[in-house]
């Protein structure tokens, strides 16, 4: 069974992802993620699969949603431990002009939660 310690940990990975995103804070979002992680899912309704690089380049060069005012919201949709590996889920409103539905994998690395992988898909992309 695990602590509720991991859970309010994995949590607080996954709630930095999205303060990262809103306030486009690349820095802090690299934390969350490992150097290693990679993200695929469908943007704009293209496949894209690599790492989190385009991601981070992105943010970095639009205004950040908070910036611009929009109505962003995110809402954690679960979280699953087992052992030392985590899933967990994140519904994103309004996140650059897109929504998103995201995936998570977690890894329990040197006692610490990091995201290994993100799958994702926007409102754009759900009928790939």
């Amino acid at each position: 069974m695990q602590s509720p310690n991991d859970y309010a940990s994995v949590r607080t990975v996954i709630e930095n992802y999205i303060k990262a995103s809103f306030t486009a804070d690349t820095a802090l979002l690299k934390r969350c993620f490992h150097p290693k992680a990679l993200m695929s899912g469908y943007y704009r309704g293209e496949l894209d699969i690599g790492s989190p690089q385009p991601f981070y380049d992105q943010l970095e060069c639009e205004p950040s949603s908070k910036s611009s005012g929009e109505g962003y919201q995110a809402e954690i949709s679960f979280i699953h431990i087992a052992g030392g590996m985590a899933s967990a889920g994140l519904v994103e409103t309004n996140l650059l002009g897109s929504d998103y539905v995201n995936h998570f994998h977690l890894l329990k690395i040197e006692d610490e939660w990091r995201i290994v992988s993100k799958i994702y898909v926007d409102s754009l992309g759900e009928s790939a």
